[in-house]
């Protein structure tokens, strides 16, 4: 297995620096300044990408993209300064697992975690980069975190952004920024995070913090989007409004067009969170629950993302999961003195990995 540091690429604490988020379609980028114990969002953006710039999530055409990228700095509302950041991962191209070894020391733990590793993902070990964290000791063993990535990917992103005279810091899995953006300290043991973006959705089961069970569902925020194109035949951007506006409806003449547009989505939804939430109940509690003392539960379900705005989306969950579902507070771990978030809860949904980064990418400046 080939493994990589630049001063733990994944894992570790992240000179100002910013966060950069970005998929096939979007691109977010955001900076943070801590002034005592206060916080404020120094720049911030987000712009659609062009077509031809990306393939999938990889960068295609580099000096599109390098222009694209330059300008959107520019464009920023706000300033953004430096050539440090913090750069997200897409969920689905990312392997990560909580593994359990024996106590040892940190120094000592590598080949332990290296052989754990090549045994729980599902690729070649000679084509990931992977890195590691311990979160829990205890009297005989511990658990790692593992955090393995394609190297096709990780080495595209660097080309790039190195060309264009930046210098990542870390890289790091959506579900690791989303959670530090959005978890805060009342979330309880175990939480389930809901994650509906524009392209695809991930499912992210997190312990006191940290991710220890991902999975992508097959719902979207563009195949609900498509879904109103097509029934009503209107645009995109009147499709979008629709949803927000409209959404599941609230008389019941909206409500009955509702059903007949997103019934077969909505119920392909409801299905996957059920078969996560079941998975961690039959396996996940099973095993971490060795003493068998009291039963563990999520204690929240959270829904997050740009495709989590769909209005009536968390009522229509609430019922059909008899779960309590909670639309997340992407700025809930920042302390702003008397300013306000420059964008608000219901449009900042999609902003909840990009904060995550900007947090991280602010503390860089701290341990360094």
């Amino acid at each position: 297995m080939k493994g990589i540091n630049l001063k733990k690429l994944f894992l570790l604490k992240a000179s100002t620096a910013f966060g950069v988020d970005f998929n096939g379609r979007t691109l977010r980028i955001m900076q943070l300044k801590r002034k005592g114990k206060n916080q404020k969002v120094t720049g911030w953006i987000e712009r659609k990408i062009p077509q031809g710039i990306m393939n999938d999530i990889l960068i295609e055409n580099s000096d599109n993209f390098k222009n694209f990228f330059s300008e959107s700095i520019k464009k920023a509302e706000g300033k953004i300064h430096g050539n440090r950041i913090v750069v997200s991962v897409p969920e689905n191209k990312v392997f990560i697992r909580i593994i359990t070894i024996p106590l040892m020391e940190e120094k000592e733990a590598t080949e332990s975690v290296r052989f754990e590793t090549e045994s729980n993902i599902p690729i070649s070990v000679d084509e990931v980069y992977f890195d590691w964290q311990i979160v829990e000791k205890r009297e005989k063993d511990m658990d790692v975190l593992v955090v393995a990535s394609p190297m096709k990917i990780i080495d595209n992103y660097l080309k790039v952004f190195s060309e264009m005279g930046y210098q990542v810091v870390a890289f790091e899995p959506k579900s690791i920024s989303t959670g530090r953006s959005i978890i805060g300290n009342d979330m309880g043991d175990y939480a389930l995070v809901v994650d509906m973006g524009l392209e695809s959705t991930n499912f992210a089961i997190y312990e006191k913090g940290f991710p220890i069970f991902t999975s992508s569902g097959s719902v979207s925020g563009k195949i609900l989007t498509d879904m109103v194109m097509k029934a009503k035949g209107i645009s995109i951007e009147k499709a979008e409004s629709y949803k927000i506006k409209i959404g599941l409806g609230s008389t019941s003449e909206e409500k009955q067009e509702a059903f007949s547009i997103f019934e077969s989505a909505l119920v392909t939804f409801v299905d996957e969170i059920k078969r996560t939430i079941n998975f961690f109940h039959e396996t996940l509690a099973v095993q971490k629950n060795v003493t068998g003392k009291s039963e563990l539960k999520i204690s929240k379900v959270v829904l997050t993302g740009g495709g989590a705005n769909l209005k009536g989306l968390n009522s229509y969950l609430s019922i059909n999961l008899q779960e309590t579902i909670e639309q997340s507070s992407p700025w809930v771990n920042i302390k702003f003195k008397n300013d306000i978030p420059p964008i608000s809860k219901e449009d900042s949904q999609g902003f909840s990995t990009v904060i995550g980064l900007a947090l991280r990418a602010q503390d860089y400046e701290s341990y360094n």
